[in-house]
């Protein structure tokens, strides 16, 4: 998706958060007021797996299955991610983006922060991003 919003897919790679000023770009011209239910799952999919690749590309996590019987399908999918002590915390990249997800705006910088700070990770995101044309 960071391709076809114009993101440099060699920045991409060294750091996903190049692309957070082209997804910004392309969240803020979203006509959310005529999205329907396919278009959010789309859209919450999208996000889910960017957050996941900067979770996993910058800061060491990496995708599990988590065992849970009173969920839907009996497990959960998450990103697990070492805090600042080295303890592995995890989020689940899928809750956490459906319970920010559905209003007028969505604030990707704040979302970002949010996960990273709900993983216990104290650092100060760092966007060096290009300019849009």
């Amino acid at each position: 998706m960071s391709e076809i919003l114009g993101a440099d897919m060699d920045d991409y790679a060294r750091d996903p958060l190049t692309a957070v000023g082209y997804w910004q770009n392309y969240l803020d011209r979203l006509p959310f007021e005529e999205f329907e239910a396919g278009d959010w799952n789309g859209l919450q999919t999208d996000l889910v797996s960017y957050l996941a690749d900067i979770l996993i590309r910058g800061f060491d996590g990496e995708w599990q299955v988590i065992a849970d019987d009173a969920s839907p399908r009996g497990y959960w999918y998450v990103v697990a991610v070492p805090d600042d002590q080295r303890q592995v915390r995890c989020l689940d990249p899928f809750g956490f983006v459906a319970e920010r997800v559905g209003g007028a705006s969505i604030d990707l910088l704040r979302m970002l922060s949010e996960a990273i700070a709900q993983l216990g990770i104290t650092t100060i995101l760092r966007v060096q991003a290009r300019p849009l044309t």
